[in-house]
């Protein structure tokens, strides 16, 4: 899976240096990253540091509607992205940030207000 826009940020204790997006172009099932993705998971923005908090918000408050509801459409077109967040009773008009960490973990942000 393929994030465009990027943002250097690492976002979690257990996470390796990250590179997440608020949005950009659609995530590819088929591009060569896909490969790679071997675990997604949902992570609600209130339970990140404070400073990644921070870098988050800074990103997504640079991406339009558009960018965001193409980062959402891929979301939805992607069975297992769509899962993990419906495991958390969650749906993709709540995800805010992607990030695909050094070990093949995809890293859904989400917020529950928005």
């Amino acid at each position: 899976m393929r994030i465009a826009t990027i943002a250097t940020l690492a976002i979690l204790a257990f996470a390796a240096p990250a590179t997440p997006s608020a949005a950009g172009e659609a995530l590819d099932p088929g591009s060569q990253a896909a490969d790679t993705i071997d675990h997604v998971a949902v992570v609600d923005i209130d339970d990140l540091p404070a400073a990644a908090r921070a870098q988050v918000d800074a990103a997504v408050a640079q991406t339009s509607q558009e960018e965001m509801q193409a980062l959402r459409n891929s979301i939805d077109a992607t069975p297992a992205m769509t899962s993990a967040l419906a495991a958390r009773g969650l749906r993709s008009w709540q995800v805010v940030a992607v990030n695909v960490d050094s070990a093949g973990r995809l890293i859904l942000i989400t917020r529950s207000e928005i």
